[in-house]
């Protein structure tokens, strides 16, 4: 099933740089020279909540994200299909 729109509701984990990942785990990393960042957030999909994984180019890119969940309560809604999700917040 693919997902194409999402609710996240908070950001429960991270930021983390994939050199923060024990060693067998960053040779499986997907993104290494373009999107090093990470982070896990609460997100809902088909009115249930789950965790998912979050990638990101820069630390501030990451950091916009955790200071919009800090100060806000409603959920950002994002599009998957759309590649710049990450900039929604810049």
């Amino acid at each position: 099933m693919e997902i194409n729109k999402m609710k996240i509701w908070a950001m429960t984990e991270g930021p983390y740089h994939y050199t923060d990942l024990p060693p067998e785990d960053i040779e499986e990393y997907p993104h290494i020279g373009e999107l090093e960042w990470f982070a896990v957030c609460k997100v809902e999909v088909d009115g249930k909540l789950i965790d998912h994984e979050f990638f990101f180019e820069t630390l501030d890119q990451v950091y916009q994200w955790k200071n919009y969940f800090d100060n806000n309560m409603e959920a950002l809604e994002i599009d998957m299909r759309d590649s710049n999700y990450t900039g929604l917040l810049s």
